[in-house]
């Protein structure tokens, strides 16, 4: 859920826990919630605000910040993510541009319960290794059985460095590199797959013919994964597909919380160097 404006972020809120509640009642549900656009640019005082408002009007849903300085022209530092956590209740956090690469730093100077996600689908590695929650992978999207296989394959080797883990980073890059350069070419992905149409509500630039062949091998790869169909993996690396728009996550910091069984991934924005490879 993004916008700047209290009250239409409160109304989507509620509108969004009441269609979240009835087919995923067993469900943690998040709403990722960003308080600036590029012409309105929130003061220090006024994000207090605005977040305690989505997190009331939220009820049970978890909230997360969305900060990405690069887009909205507003940077809170790890300590004003720590502050806003302790005034407003929000639970997360997810980071894209500049502050994707200092996960760590956020993690450190949040609670111990606090996920720290990262816009940069290309790393779940290096996130999870930093002690963030997973990332917020627009790219899986379009071909969520990689991000499936990457997840899974480091739940098995948190460092990422055995055959299968290497194997399954290389084809979550190869992803990343046809469909992260922009959203034209994810639009065409999903396209090619039988997701969607390559319609998109701004302006895009269209992916060029090598783009194109590099995405048309990774669905003929995969399969389709349109109505009826489950897509299927291109080689070792994969696992269950994590569904088209998924959340990476690694296990869960604070004792006590159930962890989840592998790092997953969440519907989102577009990857870290990501939102300028894939922003929506």
């Amino acid at each position: 859920m993004l916008s700047h404006d209290r009250d239409v972020a409160d109304e989507i809120a509620s509108v969004l826990i009441d269609i979240g509640a009835k087919p995923c009642r067993a469900l943690p549900v998040r709403l990722e919630t960003c308080s600036a656009t590029d012409h309105a640019h929130p003061g220090p005082d006024e994000l207090p605000r605005y977040y305690a408002a989505v997190c009331a009007a939220a009820g049970p849903a978890e909230v997360l910040a969305y900060v990405f300085p690069e887009r909205t022209g507003v940077a809170v530092p790890p300590a004003g993510v720590a502050a806003l956590a302790a005034e407003t209740g929000i639970a997360g956090v997810k980071l894209s541009g500049e502050p994707a690469g200092r996960v760590a730093a956020y993690v450190g100077a949040c609670p111990e319960d606090f996920a720290v996600f990262s816009g940069d689908d290309a790393d779940l590695a290096g996130v999870l290794s930093a002690g963030g929650a997973g990332v917020v992978s627009g790219c899986s999207g379009a071909f969520p059985e990689a991000f499936g296989a990457l997840a899974a394959a480091l739940a098995r080797d948190p460092a990422g460095e055995g055959s299968r883990a290497l194997a399954a980073r290389r084809e979550a890059a190869a992803v990343v590199a046809a469909v992260g350069p922009g959203i034209g070419h994810l639009k065409y992905a999903l396209r090619v797959r039988g997701l969607a149409t390559d319609a998109a509500r701004m302006a895009v630039r269209p992916p060029d013919a090598a783009a194109r062949t590099r995405a048309d091998r990774l669905a003929a790869a995969y399969g389709p994964l349109g109505p009826g169909h489950a897509g299927r993996p291109p080689g070792p690396a994969a696992a269950p597909a994590a569904g088209p728009r998924s959340q990476a996550r690694g296990p869960e910091r604070k004792p006590g919380r159930e962890a989840d069984s592998a790092p997953g991934t969440v519907p989102g924005n577009a990857p870290g160097k990501e939102e300028e490879r894939c922003a929506r």
